[in-house]
């Protein structure tokens, strides 16, 4: 959810149509319904006021189909399916899709910085502007 304005701004600042940016989220579509959508219950109301949690301009896409039994509430992790499925290393996985259709860059976790936390798509921006000029 943090990165969410972060890319969305890239985004708006990148006037190339050649690339697709998907991010596979930990959540099921429900939750991520509920994140950007008019769900008032606390856990919603709670990760859009500490995130700001902007609805993003590119494709994010939910990886649970169901929580895990006995799972905790939101803001915890409650499937497998990313680790299971694409390997990850980090959640969420970002994945920038060139116009072939084949995956260009790969990001697995949250691109902050490691001190701070705070993000910082500088070098994910770097990545991008070579990938363009590439194509």
């Amino acid at each position: 959810m943090q990165e969410i304005a972060e890319y969305n701004a890239l985004l708006d600042s990148v006037e190339d149509p050649r690339f697709q940016i998907l991010s596979f989220a930990p959540q099921t579509r429900e939750e991520l319904d509920g994140f950007y959508g008019e769900d008032t219950s606390l856990a919603s109301v709670a990760v859009r006021n500490l995130y700001g949690a902007p609805a993003p301009s590119y494709d994010v896409v939910p990886m649970c189909e169901q929580k895990r039994e006995n799972a905790p509430e939101a803001l915890v992790v409650q499937c497998d399916a990313l680790e299971e499925l694409l390997g990850a290393d980090g959640l969420p996985v970002t994945l920038v899709v060139g116009p072939d259709g084949f995956i260009r860059h790969r990001h697995d976790g949250m691109l902050a910085e490691a001190a701070s936390r705070r993000i910082d798509l500088r070098g994910f921006r770097r990545e991008l502007d070579s990938l363009l000029r590439a194509l």
